[in-house]
């Protein structure tokens, strides 16, 4: 529009395990001149047949152009957010706590995984290659994977992941996936494994942590909360 960037749109095609996502925006003075149809109709052609919609906020408009593009609402996240700079609340626990060891634990693991999110639109259903395809990706470092055990039986973990992708900002660390299996619930796994992830993220210099859960999970918010997020 008379040389003016008025929209954009970002296809993200890295996850080869979900499938492409996208997100897009329009100028507020822009709306309304089918610029954000155009927009979705050329990310549907570059996507092929899948494509995920983020939206940030629930907003009206974003409700609006998707369900008549028939999508439909499958999740609500909460990003929840703490500075490492702040302490980190000191746990005595008597957890077994160790990296994980890729091509050892794959197995052990994945079944721990689907048993913890037996429910989860996404989590819920991995196979060896989903966690073999995120084990071979550049961020991926076995030291930031976190494994609670009892007996050398895996009982809960927590993954992290670096992101260095942001240009002038310092990177972020997140507590990537957290789980507990269900059987050992309350006995203060999820409590050890997430704080043993902030430290390794502290150590490596990291500044910022983040992580993402759903927003009927009351308990999981809870459990951030008490470790600092907010």
């Amino acid at each position: 529009n008379e040389g003016k960037v008025v929209g954009y749109a970002h296809l993200d095609l890295t996850d080869k395990v979900e499938g492409p996502s996208a997100e897009f925006v329009v100028h507020p003075s822009h709306r309304k001149a089918g610029i954000g149809q155009s927009l979705l109709k050329a990310l549907q052609e570059s996507a092929g047949g899948t494509l995920r919609l983020w939206s940030h906020g629930d907003l009206s408009e974003a409700k609006s152009i998707a369900e008549r593009n028939g999508f439909t609402r499958v999740r609500t996240v909460i990003q929840m957010r703490r500075s490492l700079n702040d302490p980190i609340p000191e746990l005595a626990h008597e957890i077994a706590i160790r990296n994980f060891l890729p091509g050892i634990d794959n197995d052990e693991w994945i079944a721990l995984n689907n048993r913890t999110f037996i429910d989860h639109p996404e989590q819920g259903n991995w196979t060896t290659r989903d966690l073999e395809v995120r084990t071979k990706e550049d961020w991926f470092d076995p030291q930031g994977f976190l494994i609670s055990e009892e007996k050398s039986v895996m009982t809960g973990f927590c993954w992290t992941k670096i992101h260095n992708e942001f240009v002038n900002q310092d990177p972020i660390g997140e507590l990537y996936v957290i789980g507990v299996d269900p059987a050992e619930s309350g006995k203060g796994i999820g409590r050890a494994v997430c704080t043993e992830g902030l430290i390794y993220l502290k150590e490596k210099g990291i500044k910022q942590a983040i992580l993402y859960v759903d927003d009927d999970n009351e308990a999981g918010k809870g459990l951030y909360e008490s470790l600092g997020f907010e």
